[in-house]
């Protein structure tokens, strides 16, 4: 997906941490999805919490929950480099994003995205179709997860979404629309109306069911 701190490449400024939606839809991530899914953020250094992904145990016989990957292949990796305390330096730096998908994870190569792409279709039954969908960071890059897509090319935290998928709901669930809510909660990071493990939780474990509490936000 594309920087969301590249303003030429979105047209359109970073939203103000003043705004009024903005500032409700923190309150509804941050206070009405308490309930959603299981893996909670945990104290961190410096008092910090940090958000910790289970392990990946699977690397075959895997099926997509609805919106969301099966966690025993695509559980969700961080990104260890990006912390509460220097997202400024790091994921709300314009640019930043961008680079470190090109530097970890090029569109080709034996260890590029392209191949990952084909690798973790075969851990899905019925396999991921790599031609209509998109190769998706579980925990996005904007949002501290590991650029590279997982340690030893293995996936942890890619996945092979449908551009068209539907919700529990009906509505259009795709990687569009996954795109579109990262970038909302990446924005909230950025103003400080959500925290980072947080907004990594509710990415990694139920994406659909928080992105429906918070009123379906976008971009």
């Amino acid at each position: 997906m594309r920087d969301p701190n590249n303003s030429r490449a979105r047209g359109a400024r970073p939203a103000s941490p003043r705004t009024g939606p903005a500032t409700r839809l923190g309150l509804a991530l941050a206070l009405g999805l308490a309930s959603l899914g299981p893996a909670r953020p945990a104290p961190g250094p410096e008092g910090g919490a940090v958000f910790v992904p289970p392990l990946q145990t699977a690397t075959s016989g895997c099926t997509l929950h609805d919106a969301d990957p099966d966690p025993a292949c695509t559980p969700g990796v961080v990104n260890p480099a990006v912390t509460e305390s220097n997202i400024r330096t790091t994921i709300c730096r314009s640019g930043w994003s961008r680079r470190q998908r090109a530097k970890y994870l090029p569109a080709s190569g034996p260890r590029g995205s392209q191949a990952l792409k084909r690798k973790v279709a075969a851990y899905y039954d019925p396999p991921g179709v790599p031609a209509t969908s998109e190769g998706d960071h579980v925990i996005s890059i904007e949002l501290g997860g590991d650029p590279a897509g997982g340690p030893n090319f293995a996936g942890a935290n890619f996945f092979d979404e449908p551009h068209d998928l539907t919700g529990p709901d009906g509505q259009p669930a795709g990687s569009r629309v996954k795109d579109g809510f990262e970038n909302a909660l990446h924005r909230m990071v950025c103003a400080h109306q959500i925290s980072l493990a947080e907004a990594q939780r509710q990415i990694a474990t139920d994406w659909y069911g928080a992105f429906e509490a918070a009123g379906r936000p976008t971009g």
